[in-house]
């Protein structure tokens, strides 16, 4: 299977390839630089990095990802959307582990079990996984930023305003 078309990038396994690039070009190492975290910092919104080359959204990312440089979070929740399967809810799932370039990231299987448990617009959905980028192109950033965390990992299928709206407040609940 090939990725948007592009001869020669294959997604997963084959993403660490991509991410390999990246690494190889200095964006993680160089660009994710220490500026002073705003306090209270909790939540961010960023594109997925583009991976090849400065042109992309790569170093846009990284500069988001510096406002959490060197903090400490137990869990962090990475959401991303669907680009190769249809589908209406949230999915995750309670793997072990992500393993990225850059080593395995333990799943909190627990704080995705309360999800679960939570919130009837996500499911167990290995499916959405199989081909996403949009999710496991952030990981690598913050394996950079934050020394020792657990992920939860969610990928967004159709969705209505009012199931962000549910869903945003189901998270907050949770994490408070």
């Amino acid at each position: 299977r090939f990725h948007d078309g592009l001869p020669g990038l294959q997604d997963p396994p084959g993403v660490e390839f991509r991410w390999h690039n990246q690494l190889q070009s200095g964006v993680l190492r160089h660009r994710v630089l220490a500026d002073d975290a705003a306090d209270g910092t909790v939540c961010g919104a960023g594109p997925h990095p583009g991976l090849w080359g400065s042109h992309h959204s790569g170093p846009v990312a990284a500069y988001g990802f510096k406002a959490i440089k060197g903090r400490k979070f137990d869990t962090v929740i990475v959401i991303g959307a669907s680009h190769h399967v249809d589908f209406n809810g949230i999915a995750t799932g309670l793997w072990d582990f992500y393993r990225t370039p850059l080593g395995d990231i333990p799943i909190d299987k627990d704080f995705t079990k309360d999800i679960l448990k939570a919130s009837k617009l996500v499911s167990l959905n290995d499916s959405p996984f199989e081909r996403e980028h949009s999710v496991e192109v952030e990981l690598p950033f913050l394996q950079k930023v934050l020394a020792d965390f657990k992920l939860v990992i969610l990928v967004t299928g159709r969705l209505g305003l009012e199931d962000v709206k549910e869903f945003a407040k189901i998270l907050k609940d949770l994490i408070e």
